[in-house]
């Protein structure tokens, strides 16, 4: 599935969202791609340029390496919704 990027703060977000749930910038409309990385701490998807997490600043990991969490996080700061790893 597509996601769309935070150009602000490299995260990714599901195709429905307009705004970051992070930093409050409007997600990009035409950059529909697969995140690179993800934190093992909270689970945010990353770009392929980011080496720690925004949100928790947690050292990335290449979504290969990253185990799927048992439980995802439910939302980001400010009641939103990031994209999740795949259960």
């Amino acid at each position: 599935m597509p996601y769309r990027l935070c150009e602000n703060c490299s995260l990714y977000f599901e195709q429905g969202k307009a705004f970051c749930k992070l930093c409050g910038h409007p997600l990009a409309r035409n950059a529909l791609s697969e995140p690179a990385k993800a934190c093992p701490r909270c689970h945010l998807l990353h770009g392929a340029v980011s080496r720690r997490c925004t949100f928790c600043g947690g050292e990335l990991r290449a979504l290969r390496e990253t185990p799927a969490p048992a439980s995802a996080v439910q939302n980001a700061p400010g009641g939103g919704r990031p994209a999740l790893l795949p259960a």
